[in-house]
């Protein structure tokens, strides 16, 4: 616990889900990389370079103790498909790929205003598509999977009139006519309708259309499982079969889910101890770094295959980079990627003795002496770290933990080590 109105600490999961931690000590250590230097012939000064780099730590002592009572509440996985956005750029055969770079409705080379529905013109083209009782469907169909694991696959139609449609019949079938007036909101809504519309799907999930993370835009789903708990996130949306030329939606995993529990103090140290030993970030960042790695070891092999030398070495930095990239398929994980702790904030009260703010860590340009101190911390302490990164809290990663037990007691203390970094791979 910290000074700021009885908010905790907490550790921030890539997944937005967040740890709380029972710290009696925290130190926060920034150390800059300037120094002086004796110049000669100027009577004694000493000179300094300061380029603004610095090093930073923050160390927090705590204990682990049993709950009192069932902590927390029952919550539902949720994920997103976004028709705002697509990874054009780097396609994966999940449908999941590079970063967020133009429009769904563009596609990956119609970016001329007319011909926005390139994309959609070519899900549909002849060696995309088949044809099964004279109708017209897309090979690639989005995937969806519940809470209990049932699977249901959404197909696209192809429509000759009007412009969306959507099954009543019992069938997963997403209508879309090509040639209509088509906009993200459009799309979003549509899916909307299958899934709310349609009794199999609607008894396993909820949905609404909102405005895309990515873009800021309308013409996002929010997709929720309807069963609580954490056996609903999963690798789902997916689009399945991306056809040749075809950029599909950005999409989400399903993330987040959880029981209320009662853990002991036993269960807390467990559970940091085994995620600290082994978590696994994902995401864009960590294929494209998987990538280079794949490309570099395969050139390096080639290179060294006249004498042998150097071609084992070449080999594995690839394996390692096919490793990194089957890891990074997703968006959201438990892997920690900050940390937010609250002070008691009196500049930001409005009338009232104190509020509740996050420690910030205002890094990169343009930044100004308010922006980066209290005046600009405007946030609540409640703000989602994943979305507002650095104005939320602190980004980094976990570099060290220490729990230590004593027999006979049933708290364990802990020192957690974190470090600030903006963006990690």
């Amino acid at each position: 616990m910290a000074a700021g109105n009885g908010v905790p600490i907490r550790l921030v999961h890539e997944n937005g889900s967040l740890t709380e931690l029972d710290a009696t000590q925290i130190a926060m250590t920034t150390q800059r990389k300037a120094g002086g230097m004796g110049v000669p012939f100027s009577g004694g000064q000493r000179w300094g370079l300061d380029m603004n780099m610095n090093k930073a730590l923050i160390v927090m002592n705590g204990v682990f103790t049993d709950d009192k009572e069932i902590i927390g509440k029952d919550t539902a996985a949720s994920a997103f498909v976004d028709f705002t956005s697509t990874m054009a750029w780097m396609s994966h055969p999940s449908g999941r790929g590079g970063m967020v770079k133009q429009s769904f409705l563009v596609g990956r080379y119609a970016l001329d205003p007319s011909t926005t529905q390139g994309n959609i013109v070519t899900m549909f083209s002849s060696t995309n598509s088949y044809v099964d009782s004279g109708v017209t469907y897309s090979n690639a169909s989005l995937l969806l999977q519940s809470t209990d694991g049932a699977r249901f696959n959404i197909k696209f139609k192809k429509e000759s009139s009007g412009t969306y449609t959507y099954s009543t019949n019992g069938s997963l079938v997403f209508g879309i006519n090509p040639t209509g007036t088509l906009t993200a909101a459009g799309l979003a809504g549509n899916l909307v309708s299958l899934i709310t519309g349609e009794s199999s799907l609607n008894a396993k999930f909820s949905a609404a259309v909102v405005d895309s993370q990515a873009s800021g835009e309308s013409g996002s789903v929010k997709i929720t499982q309807k069963a609580t708990g954490p056996d609903g996130a999963n690798n789902t949306p997916s689009f399945s079969n991306p056809t040749a030329g075809f950029s599909a939606p950005m999409v989400t995993d399903f993330v987040g889910g959880s029981i209320a529990t009662k853990r002991s103090a036993g269960d807390k140290a467990m559970d940091l101890y085994g995620l600290s030993n082994n978590m696994k970030k994902t995401g864009p960042w960590k294929t494209v770094a998987g990538a280079g790695l794949v490309v570099g070891g395969v050139v390096g092999a080639i290179a060294s295959s006249p004498t042998g030398v150097g071609v084992g070495v070449g080999v594995g930095v690839a394996s390692a980079g096919v490793g990194m990239m089957l890891e990074s398929g997703g968006y959201g994980s438990d892997y920690i990627v900050g940390l937010q702790i609250p002070y008691n904030s009196s500049i930001q009260a409005n009338g009232e003795t104190y509020v509740a703010r996050n420690f910030i860590m205002p890094t990169g340009w343009g930044e100004t002496r308010t922006s980066k101190g209290s005046e600009g911390n405007t946030n609540l302490a409640s703000a989602d770290l994943t979305k507002l990164g650095n104005r939320a809290g602190i980004k980094g990663v976990v570099n060290k933990l220490d729990i230590q037990y004593e027999a006979g007691q049933n708290v364990y203390n802990f020192v957690l080590h974190f470090i600030p970094v903006d963006r990690s791979i």
